[in-house]
């Protein structure tokens, strides 16, 4: 059980009589020495961890039962009270990286209080007031958090003072209106049959289904994949320059860009917890971020070709790549350090999905072979990247389902087929077979819940099945041309679609 001695001996206070300035000068200069990111061997790295969950623990004590005003000490009556306990230590700089070390850790009263000292210092820090916007959003204040992001765009746009708005105005209820419909191509009928194949098993779609709510429509440019952040306010798209942007989808503006790829994004996928996002690029290369501070945590490099396909495991542990040079790469997650890598696959690697237990991912290959293979293996370390068992199966888009344990396959001609991921390695025929879309089966998204997936189709469509039995639940018409990519939020209630056209848009059910 924490107390105040021992708090103060953790911090390396030694004098009874101290203010809460000077404890948090001493718990700032405590956790910049020792924050784990400053240490590279394992063994240092881990005892930096645990010191500085005790420097956190300590000063969140002392937070919570703030030294008495007796305690402090007061100003002599023959000389003006000192100021020393109020001069600032740091550069806005400092400031700032010390604040972006919180904001990773989740301790974001702290960084949005050192973002504040770091604009104090330099009030025209662009950068700071778009983090405190981003914080201040990720906690739910939406007012003071599209201030700050409105400042850091003036000052970037060399604005002296940001522009007074009329009191009536409110941003929150600007909508980007939808482009005036073209006549070439012509938007599909939502209700229209899709393209008859034979096959066998082909579940018919109904007609007449229920309509889907569009909320908004944001104009993303070049953008070619899409996913939400853990705040469901909030969309993330990778465009053709390599560049990640951050949408407010209550301002509809791009808040923040990170720039490491050089080359266009072909993924984007968020951790389960929804605290790092992955992204795989043309240029070779997998970021991993820290998207609550935007910043870049590691990053694991292909030898050549572009990176097609990512998936992080469940538990956050292991990093699946695959792509152009056709092998697939398993990754430790917390160091980037290349476990085992699997060579001369028959083609490159197009897809990559995991189960929802995180004890297995699939893979899609461009010419045909769908590949089970087993992460988890004893004590918790990949077990020789074992292939469990592959259908040949011309695949394009590939995702599991929880509920029920299906496997989903979509293929160039718009083909999706379904296998029960429990009995596909004896029973090689689909638990059903869709008719899905005319054209390329672009993306598979399952719902966060299970019990639904979503598809999207080089015919322009968005369709929702049931899981179950591939029953149609509803068909979403509005992008002009190819739908690139599909994304649920958290919560499943909202369907973000992203179209070849530049428009992500928003759907809701009912």
């Amino acid at each position: 059980m924490m107390d105040r001695s021992q708090a103060y001996r953790i911090l390396g206070i030694s004098k009874p009589q101290i203010s809460m300035e000077e404890i948090k000068d001493a718990y700032r200069q405590l956790a910049r020495q020792w924050h784990p990111d400053r240490f590279s061997d394992a063994i240092e790295k881990a005892k930096a961890e645990e010191r500085f969950k005790q420097i956190n623990g300590a000063y969140d004590y002392l937070k919570a039962h703030p030294p008495s005003p007796s305690s402090t000490p007061k100003p002599s009556p023959s000389r003006p009270a000192s100021k020393e306990t109020n001069t600032i230590k740091s550069t806005p700089g400092e400031l700032y990286e010390e604040a972006a070390a919180l904001g990773k850790l989740g301790q974001y009263e702290a960084a949005i209080e050192l973002l504040g000292l770091a604009i104090k210092l330099s009030p025209r820090y662009a950068k700071a007031y778009r983090y405190r916007g981003f914080i201040r959003s990720v906690l739910g204040f939406e007012m003071s958090a599209e201030a700050d992001l409105r400042r850091a765009k003036a000052i970037e746009d060399g604005i002296q003072e940001p522009a007074k708005t009329n009191s009536s105005y409110n941003p929150r209820n600007k909508v980007t209106p939808d482009p005036p419909p073209s006549k070439q191509p012509t938007a599909p009928n939502p209700n229209a049959e899709p393209k008859s194949i034979r096959l066998p098993s082909v579940v018919p779609v109904t007609t007449n289904l229920p309509s889907w709510t569009k909320l908004a429509s944001l104009s993303t440019p070049q953008a070619q994949c899409v996913t939400f952040a853990k705040d469901h306010n909030t969309i993330v798209t990778g465009d053709r320059s390599g560049k990640i942007s951050l949408w407010s989808l209550k301002t509809k503006q791009q808040y923040v860009q990170l720039d490491r790829h050089d080359k266009a994004i072909t993924q984007l996928h968020l951790s389960s917890d929804g605290q790092i996002l992955v992204s795989a690029s043309r240029d070779g290369q997998v970021h991993l971020w820290h998207l609550s501070s935007a910043t870049l945590m590691k990053t694991l490099k292909h030898d050549s070709g572009a990176v097609f396909a990512v998936w992080m495991s469940s538990d956050r542990r292991y990093v699946i790549t695959g792509g152009e040079d056709r092998t697939l790469r398993i990754w430790q997650a917390k160091d980037g350090q290349l476990i085992q890598s699997f060579a001369q696959q028959a083609s490159s690697l197009w897809a990559i999905a995991g189960n929802a237990t995180g004890t297995t991912f699939f893979t899609s290959l461009t010419k045909g072979e769908i590949q089970a293979w087993n992460i988890l293996g004893k004590q918790r370390r990949v077990e020789a990247g074992k292939t469990e068992s592959s259908l040949q199966y011309p695949g394009s888009a590939i995702g599991c389902l929880r509920d029920p344990a299906v496997i989903i396959c979509g293929n160039v001609t718009g083909v999706i087929r379904v296998w029960n991921e429990d009995t596909w390695n004896s029973e090689r025929t689909p638990r059903y077979t869709l008719a899905a879309h005319e054209g390329m089966v672009r993306a598979i998204v399952p719902h966060p819940q299970g019990l639904q997936f979503a598809t999207a189709g080089e015919d322009g469509m968005v369709r929702v099945w049931t899981g179950s039995e591939g029953r149609l639940v509803t068909a979403l018409a509005g992008h002009q041309g190819p739908v690139l990519d599909l994304a649920w939020n958290r919560k499943g209630d909202v369907l973000a679609s992203l179209g070849a056209d530049g428009q992500v848009k928003l759907w809701q059910a009912g």
